[in-house]
């Protein structure tokens, strides 16, 4: 759930938001329309914690994910290709597997209470990895991207070679996912 109480934002002398308040049920996807300049990014961009409000309360619950869709493409996205640009919608499930593996490594020199630990840890990671959904990300990625008008053959393509169009779809797959 995600609450907006009397939330204002202003930029220079222009009010964007005057008031706004609102909720965002669990489990609800959005979309918001209006005119050009009525708020509409402004308010995603105090959801992803792009920018802060000048007064009023947002209030979301800490493991929320909140997932959006940003005008601007990815500028960091040029080494990888789309299915690999897809599948990193959540930097933990790349950092995770890498920690286990060095959890993994170092329990070679380790004595057995310390094992017992690095076993813990280990187990706690795998359960925020399958949390996360890592165990399917490719599987849900591919989907989203086929359902999205991309061919199979284009996955290993650079994201870069895209147009902006196909560009913006890729970031739609990775909202999705």
């Amino acid at each position: 759930m995600i609450d907006f109480i009397q939330v204002n934002k202003q930029f220079g002398a222009q009010d964007v938001l005057k008031s706004v308040t609102f909720r965002i049920n669990s489990g609800e996807r959005i979309g918001i329309v209006g005119p050009n300049g009525a708020g509409k990014s402004t308010i995603f961009g105090l959801i992803g914690h792009d920018i802060e409000a000048d007064a009023g309360e947002i209030v979301i619950p800490k493991n929320t994910r909140i997932g959006y869709l940003h005008q601007q493409l990815n500028p960091h996205a040029v080494d990888q290709n789309l299915l690999e640009y897809t599948e990193d919608s959540i930097p933990d499930l790349k950092t995770i597997p890498a920690r286990i593996h060095e959890l993994e490594h170092a329990m070679e020199a380790m004595e057995s209470a310390e094992k017992e630990r690095a076993l813990r840890q280990i187990g706690n990671l795998q359960h925020e990895y399958e949390h996360l959904g890592g165990y399917e990300m490719r599987t849900r990625a591919e989907a989203a991207l086929c359902g999205l008008g991309f061919k199979v053959e284009e996955f290993n393509q650079p994201f870069a070679s895209f147009s902006g169009g196909w560009q913006m779809r890729a970031e739609l797959a990775r909202t999705l996912i």
